[in-house]
């Protein structure tokens, strides 16, 4: 389906996931640093919330992009 959208829809929706991912992660105490070059996400939590931080992100994420 991601496909299918246009390019500014492609573009909303990784804006949303990148907002969701952001406020989980501050959530579970860390941090988010994305590279704009190369397009990709470095995600700092605590190694107690690590797991959790994790399923959380890819239950949310893939609500949104699939």
């Amino acid at each position: 389906m991601y496909q299918q959208l246009t390019r500014g829809q492609q573009a909303g929706l990784r804006a949303t996931a990148l907002y969701l991912i952001r406020s989980i992660v501050a959530r579970h105490g860390g941090t988010v640093e994305m590279d704009l070059e190369t397009e990709t996400i470095n995600i700092d939590v605590p190694d107690k919330e690590r797991v959790a931080c994790a399923q959380e992100i890819a239950q949310q994420v893939d609500g949104v992009c699939s």
